[in-house]
C-alpha cells in the first residue's frame, strides 16, 4: 500500500462523513456514540498520515516537525498542540468524538465541498450539511467496494477509510459481501502501526456494533 489520497482529493474524514451522513434525516446513519469515535479517529488518522503525530505505547505523541505544523490547517490540530501531556488514544477519541461530525462538516463548508443550513424549532436547532456533489458518497462507496471485490491495490488512506467504515457498523451496507469484508480484515492488519491502533481503538469503543 502507498500513502496517497484518492483521486477525489477528499481526505479520510471527509469521505467518512459523506458515507456516514444521512441527508434525509440530517443525522449520521449510526448512533452518535458510534459515529463520533470513528470520525475522531479519521481526523487523528489524517494527522498521522501528515506526519504531525504518531502513536506510541497507546498514546498520541508529537513528532519532530511538530513545531512547524499550522494549528489552523486541521480541525483538531490546535487541541492536540495545546495539550501538555501525551494522552492515551482512547482519551482523545472521548474528547473529540462529540464534535467530530460538526468539525468535519464545517471544514467541508469552508472548502466549498458542502453547504450548511439551520432549522430552529422551539428549543431545538437542527444543523444540516449538504454536499455540493450529491453523488460523492456513492462514488466513495463504489470505489471501496470495487477495490475490495477485485483485490486491487489500495492506498493506506483507502484502507484506513474502509476499516473505519466497518468499525462504525456500516461494513455490511457499504463494503459489500462477506468476501469483501474478509479482504478488508486482511488489509487492515497490514496498516502502519499507528493507523491500525486507531482502528482497533474505535472497534473497542463501539463494541459489538461494528459490522
Amino acid at each position: 500500500m502507498v500513502s496517497t489520497r484518492p483521486a477525489t482529493g477528499l481526505r479520510i474524514a471527509d469521505e467518512l462523513f459523506l458515507i456516514a451522513y444521512d441527508r434525509a434525516s440530517a443525522h449520521s446513519r449510526t448512533a452518535p456514540w458510534v459515529t463520533g469515535p470513528g470520525m475522531a479517529a479519521a481526523l487523528l488518522g489524517e494527522l498521522v498520515l501528515d506526519g504531525s503525530v504518531t502513536i506510541a505505547s497507546g498514546s498520541l505523541v508529537a513528532v519532530d516537525r511538530w513545531s512547524s505544523a499550522d494549528p489552523d490547517a486541521h480541525p483538531v490540530l490546535a487541541r492536540v498542540a495545546a495539550e501538555p501531556r501525551h494522552l492515551p488514544v482512547r482519551r482523545w477519541l472521548d474528547l473529540l468524538a462529540p464534535g467530530a461530525m460538526d468539525a468535519v462538516g464545517q471544514r467541508m463548508v469552508r472548502a466549498g465541498l458542502a453547504t450548511r443550513s439551520e432549522t430552529r424549532r422551539l428549543w431545538r436547532t437542527t444543523v444540516r450539511y449538504w454536499p455540493v456533489d450529491g453523488d460523492a458518497a456513492s462514488a466513495s462507496v463504489a470505489r471501496l467496494r470495487d477495490a475490495l471485490a477485485k483485490e486491487t491495490a489500495m492506498t493506506v488512506d483507502e484502507v484506513t477509510l474502509a476499516a473505519l467504515v466497518g468499525a462504525i457498523g456500516l461494513g455490511h451496507q457499504v463494503l459489500g459481501d462477506r468476501a469483501g469484508r474478509d479482504a478488508l480484515e486482511g488489509l487492515t492488519a497490514t496498516l502502519p502501526a499507528p493507523l491500525h491502533e486507531l482502528v482497533v481503538r474505535v472497534q473497542a469503543a463501539v463494541g459489538g456494533v461494528a459490522g
